[in-house]
């Protein structure tokens, strides 16, 4: 999408135009890029509660992996993400 495109649906729109330096480049080039950051973040808070919660009842990383379809990496980088959390 180029510039004169964005600047001409402000216009069509009846709203002022965002000064570049007050929105964020990923938001220029894609408009949805905020709300697919904060649904990433949901998930991976969904995530990380959910191994959490699977520690808490005894399970091993193995288990939690088999049970929550991810990779061994991925829980292992969730746990520790838990134990700093805890730490701070």
């Amino acid at each position: 999408m180029n510039s004169k495109n964005i600047t001409s649906n402000y216009k069509k729109l009846n709203i002022d135009e965002p000064k570049i330096s007050e929105v964020p480049k990923s938001q220029v080039d894609n408009p949805r890029a905020n709300t697919t950051q904060k649904k990433y973040q949901k998930q991976i808070e969904w995530r990380r509660n959910k191994v959490r919660e699977l520690l808490i009842r005894g399970y091993s990383q193995y288990e939690i992996s088999n049970i929550l379809h991810m990779s061994q990496p991925t829980i292992s980088r969730d746990v520790n993400s838990i134990y700093q959390y805890i730490k701070n």
